[in-house]
């Protein structure tokens, strides 16, 4: 067996190395003097935390590579996440406790001068901020939306309290069965068979870790905030202890046993992550899907309504929805009365199961239309104007099969603008000897027939936040369906729905009503136009807001269809005038004039939104055309090392159909992770901001960790004041080498596309039938920063002087190590300080070359002007850098003076 060499002849090999390359002797003592010395630990913070906590080391002599450096807590190993000979940051083992800290490097270990001490995890009532969100990643990471057609796979766990053991386990399972099945009938019923909601229900109750106190809130009508995440830890571990597979299912039912007694439920949460750490029960659960999951917290005795409303706040939108609002992607809005000053504004709650679902109404044309599940001919689009229009149709109930009858329709869609559509359809009661389970209950006029009626919905695409005094669903009537003889109207455009007659057929029930628009109307500013910028999506980016870098004109990305950069368009080069772009659209009948478009920054990037935004300027656009866009852009200088988010606004003007769409923010933002092995961490600031004017819990949820990556965030909650912000440190982790994320291997992503979401609570306080209305998290907004592992690379510069012209000059330069087809940006600066810029690429050896002409005036256009211009005497410098290339980080080179 052969000896391992002594460290004394690697010395000496490598010190005969460096009479050949003496730039490696810094690093060299960099690397060995902790080897020979042994590192000492000055000090470490925070002093105290949970498993997950990102603890920073101070001292001397660490190793300069996270591989150099092991790290212990009491004996449990933290991840090394980022090294340099003085700092060490480390995350804590998910099972921590009250330690010392260890470190070895080499053959030397040594002690923390104090202990490492575990908080308690917090109680229920509590507002500490909670533990850290740290997980490595699995999959793609994928987005957890669920489509609504096909099938919704349902994990249901079954848990109880240890005080709260079911006297007869059967029956109680049994009755959580019989009401998921019943959610099952209502979907399939309300999709004409698109959408299946399958639920698997865990054989058992599992016996959770703590007492009913441990879970509830101090009124008892809620699971506590603060055990929302520990709540769903057990069950996800319930699910797996019984065999089932979290990434087959694209949603979880956590389903508590309580004895009969009523909570108000949790909807519209979601994770990629299950964790709780508790060493005084031994729990320890450390759950990571391949995607984003959502999830829902009831009690046993919830009736079916309550269940199918929650599955409803997590259905994606169908891909064919088109119309433009904040809450596109899932079904969002909750249609109740409560938190209204005039709570008769909710007035669609009893014909929409995401309002009062335990009467078990079914979806409104709406929202059947942004799922999908009416088809193409049986919605009939009209488009307001102001053109005379008037025409009689005939419209069909949602009965158990979908209308086959050429000449009927189940709804008319009637938009004025994006901001602003009409839906009108036929509701109808179950009819005698029908299966039918929705809209038993849905209310009646004085006048109307038996069972149904027609409605008429307003529906504004506006933005949601927590103070709005109204709902995006209402009637355009009284809260009772119109029968014959009466009508719904909007008197600025002139626009009436008159029921003509209620009875066409009664089984399902056919109804005639007649549209009707400018009769006889004058130009009314009131109402005629829309201004509209496109929102951000569930990625939070907006095609409406790009930036352009210099050279202007030319983009990283791609353009869509409409002409618009994809992305952010260019990343924005720091400490010099970068092109903020906005473009603002106008819809309806008429055009606009001198529209005011305001742009917006603030710094750092964060979720939510206090208002503390700074105005960049205002541009004014003379006109636009009806149905027409204009863009216009601002001059932006970032700072240097800064990611900031943008908005746009475009002012709201008299007689606008509604400002609530006037605005969009882009919160998209690329970091790179230098390479030699393996990447470097990247460490993102991050500001919570609360957008309440009251005490609120912040809570945050990080999703989109694929395979090769791990993040970390230091709460998972956060209580902040009204209006206030704090911010954090978020850390995203390659753990891969290098090659491994170019090597375009299954499974490994090329780079971690990291969704970090605020949301807040939301009770409601008016009950509907069967109790007060579930909580839901309100989603406050978040960010999307995307990582990319890159080779670090030096990148060198010097004057070509082979190619200079009497009027030009030339340079050249390299990036070692060499990568092939990567972009550099060359600059060159004239003695009377004008820039010139040339984008050019790397050739196979790393090396590139750009020429400039001396004898046209400079422009930083991609196109620009030529005008003439005799070549400037005196000092011209040039420097080169890596830009936002495809697989060499970002580098900047020396100066090269040249005098002409």
């Amino acid at each position: 067996m052969s000896k391992k060499p002594f460290l004394g002849s690697i010395l000496r090999d490598e010190i005969i190395t460096l009479a050949r390359q003496p730039e490696r002797l810094l690093d060299l003592l960099r690397h060995r003097l902790s080897l020979f010395l042994g590192p000492t630990i000055t000090g470490f913070s925070p002093a105290s935390g949970y498993g997950g906590t990102l603890v920073e080391i101070t001292g001397v002599h660490f190793g300069p590579k996270r591989e150099d450096n092991q790290v212990h807590f009491g004996g449990r190993a933290g991840v090394v996440v980022s090294a340099s000979p003085t700092l060490l940051r480390v995350l804590a083992p998910p099972d921590v406790e009250t330690s010392h800290i260890q470190l070895k490097v080499g053959s030397h270990t040594v002690t923390s001068p104090h202990l490492f001490k575990l908080l308690a995890y917090p109680k229920p009532g509590s507002e500490a901020d909670g533990p850290p969100i740290a997980f490595e990643g699995d999959g793609q990471g994928a987005a957890g939306d669920q489509p609504s057609t096909g099938t919704l796979r349902v994990a249901v766990a079954l848990v109880n309290p240890t005080d709260r053991v079911p006297a007869n386990p059967t029956t109680a399972r049994d009755a959580v069965v019989t009401a998921w099945d019943r959610v099952h009938t209502f979907y399939e019923q309300q999709s004409y068979g698109q959408l299946h909601v399958n639920a698997d229900v865990t054989a058992t109750w599992k016996t959770l870790s703590g007492d009913t106190a441990a879970y509830l809130n101090s009124a008892g009508d809620n699971i506590d905030g603060t055990a929302i995440s520990r709540l769903a830890a057990e069950c996800a571990q319930a699910c797996v202890d019984a065999g089932l597979d979290l990434n087959d299912y694209g949603m979880l039912a956590c389903v508590i046993f309580l004895n009969g007694q009523f909570i108000r439920a949790w909807g519209n949460l979601s994770t990629q992550h299950f964790q709780y750490d508790d060493n005084a029960t031994g729990t320890h659960i450390n759950i990571t899907t391949t995607q984003e999951l959502a999830y829902i917290e009831i009690q046993e005795s919830a009736d079916w309504g309550r269940f199918a409303h929650e599955t409803g706040h997590n259905i994606s939108a169908s891909p064919s929805f088109s119309q433009s609002d904040d809450e596109t992607a899932t079904l969002g809005e909750d249609v109740y009365a409560s938190d209204l000053v005039d709570p008769s504004a909710a007035s669609a709650q009893r014909f929409e199961i995401m309002g009062d679902h335990d009467r078990h109404p079914g979806f409104s044309a709406y929202h059947l239309d942004k799922l999908g599940w009416i088809g193409g001919t049986n919605i009939l689009d009209l488009q307001w104007d102001r053109n005379a229009f008037s025409h009689d149709y005939d419209l069909v109930a949602h009965g158990l099969t979908q209308n086959t009858a050429g000449s009927r329709y189940h709804m008319l869609r009637i938009r004025v603008s994006n901001g602003l559509y009409y839906y009108v359809e036929v509701r109808q009661r179950p009819p005698a000897a029908s299966a039918q389970i929705f809209d038993p209950d849905i209310p009646l006029g004085a006048s109307s027939g038996p069972d149904g009626g027609v409605v008429v919905y307003k529906i504004l695409s506006d933005v949601n936040n927590n103070n709005q005094q109204w709902r995006y669903v209402t009637l355009l009537h009284d809260e009772h369906v119109l029968a014959t003889g009466e009508r719904a109207s909007d008197p600025a455009r002139a626009l009436t729905i008159t029921v003509l007659d209620d009875n066409i057929a009664s089984s399902p029930r056919v109804c005639r009503v007649r549209v009707e628009w400018a009769q006889a109307i004058t130009d009314d500013p009131s109402g005629a136009f829309d201004l509209r910028i496109d929102p951000w999506d569930s990625s939070y980016q907006t095609g409406d807001i790009w930036i352009d870098r210099m050279p202007f004109g030319t983009f990283d990305q791609p353009t869509d269809a409409q002409g618009r950069p994809t992305g952010n368009g260019d990343k924005p080069r720091p400490q010099e005038i970068n092109h903020l772009w906005g473009r603002v659209h106008c819809d309806g009948a008429a055009g606009a004039t001198n529209v005011r478009l305001t742009y917006y920054a603030v710094e750092p990037p964060g979720v939510g939104d206090n208002g503390n935004w700074t105005p960049l300027a205002t541009k004014v656009i003379p006109s636009i055309s009806a149905g027409g866009f204009a863009d216009a852009f601002v001059n932006w200088v970032p700072a240097v090392g800064r990611h900031t988010c943008l908005k746009l606004y475009a002012e709201q003007q008299l007689g606008e159909i509604t400002g609530g769409n006037n605005f969009a923010q882009e919160n998209v933002f690329a970091f790179e992770a230098p390479a030699s092995s393996v990447p470097d961490a990247v460490f993102i600031r991050v500001a919570l901001r609360n957008p309440s004017k009251e005490r609120r819990c912040v809570r945050v949820t990080i999703t989109g960790v694929p395979f090769g990556y791990r993040v970390q965030f230091p709460h998972a909650w956060v209580w902040l004041e009204g209006l206030a912000e704090k911010t954090f440190t978020l850390a995203v982790i390659p753990t891969l080498e290098y090659r491994l994320y170019t090597s375009k291997e299954p499974g490994i992503a090329r780079n971690s596309p990291v969704h970090v979401r605020g949301d807040i609570p939301r009770d409601y306080s008016l009950p509907l039938k069967g109790g007060l209305p579930p909580s839901v998290m309100s989603r406050i907004g978040g960010i999307l920063t995307r990582v990319t592992p890159k080779k670090r690379v030096r990148i060198e510069l010097a004057p070509d002087r082979d190619h200079h012209e009497k009027g030009s000059i030339a340079v050249h330069g390299a990036i070692t190590p060499a990568v092939p087809d990567q972009r550099v940006r060359v600059d060159l600066t004239d003695p009377h300080d004008r820039l010139r810029v040339a984008v050019v690429q790397t050739d196979s050896a790393g090396a590139f070359h750009a020429a400039f002409d001396l004898t046209t005036v400079p422009s930083v256009e991609h196109k620009g002007r030529h005008d003439r211009e005799e070549p400037q005497h005196g000092e011209y410098r040039a420097q080169a850098a890596v830009v936002d290339a495809t697989e060499a980080a970002e580098a900047t080179s020396n100066v090269v003076v040249i005098k002409r």
